[in-house]
């Protein structure tokens, strides 16, 4: 039987404005792993003197995979039963967003303007109350998804899948590598960073990808990128247990051996979090610790 000492928590995302207006998502679960046996909850986290205070604003008995917050302070999660989560105004809502096999990715526009991805290749697009299905005409599993603005969303995936959806419809984009994406950043419809396997970074400026990876003969082109951020004019990849790296004219530089697979830009820090783990970074350091969830 297990006891509470077997508990596993993975913190997957992290998303707020600032050190008293913070939210995490994590999956809960019991070791040997039972994928069916997930759970998530979304807590309220705020620093305060010396440390975080943490409580649960929200738990659902499924696989969340992933969560984005809009400017404007909606929620938004995705589920391993095709479902989408929302918290829009202080009350979640559940919809069933017909994908079976899973959801990995969730982006918001507007609150009735979302995009996620999924498993089996689906580009969802739920606009006000009508939904489209997009799928990758290979059927590779998305991966990501992350846009700037409505008319400027990619989504990267398996087999170097990558598409931009332009406010009518979605483009498949040759990136130049038949390896796994895993990692999204829209800054502007003239600059996106995509990571993923093997130190895979490229940059897209509009008309094409450039390369800004791992040199082929270096241990970073074995590493994974699953998260990016721009942060103090940096651009940073967290590769999980491989650590945190800056990304540069000399390639990728390992700054924090720590094993991370979320970054996100709050306020006047760069977040960082895997396990349980929650840090923050000012430029010059790191602070933090695991949480008791």
């Amino acid at each position: 039987m297990s006891t509470q000492d077997e508990q596993g928590c993975t913190i997957l995302s992290i998303v707020g404005t600032c050190l008293a207006d913070l939210h995490i998502l994590a999956n809960v679960y019991f070791e040997p792993l039972d994928p069916d046996e997930i759970s998530s909850a979304v807590y309220s986290l705020a620093y305060t003197e010396t440390r975080y205070q943490c409580e649960i604003e929200y738990n659902h008995e499924t696989w969340i995979t992933r969560m984005f917050r809009h400017a404007n302070g909606s929620l938004f999660a995705v589920s391993m039963e095709g479902e989408l989560h929302t918290n829009r105004t202080g009350k979640w809502e559940v919809v069933n967003l017909g994908c079976p096999n899973g959801l990995n990715g969730v982006w918001a526009a507007e609150n009735n303007d979302i995009f996620s991805v999924g498993v089996g290749g689906e580009r969802i697009h739920l606009h006000e109350l009508e939904l489209t299905n997009s799928i990758d005409i290979e059927k590779r599993e998305l991966r990501n998804i992350h846009g700037s603005s409505r008319q400027n969303v990619f989504v990267v995936g398996d087999s170097g899948a990558v598409s931009r959806f332009n406010g009518k419809e979605w483009i498949d984009l040759k990136v130049g590598t038949k390896h796994a994406l895993f990692a999204v950043l829209c800054v502007s419809d003239k600059e996106v960073y995509i990571g993923g396997a093997h130190g895979m970074v490229f940059r897209w400026n509009g008309e094409n990808f450039e390369w800004m990876g791992a040199d082929p003969e270096t241990p970073e082109a074995e590493i994974t990128i699953y998260s990016l951020a721009i942060y103090q004019n940096k651009l940073y990849a967290a590769a999980g247990g491989d650590g945190v790296y800056v990304i540069g004219d000399n390639g990728l530089e390992k700054i924090k051996d720590v094993t991370f697979y979320n970054l996100n830009v709050i306020g006047d820090f760069m977040f960082g979090v895997g396990n349980r783990l929650v840090a923050r970074f000012d430029g010059a350091g790191w602070w933090g610790g695991n949480l008791d969830i």
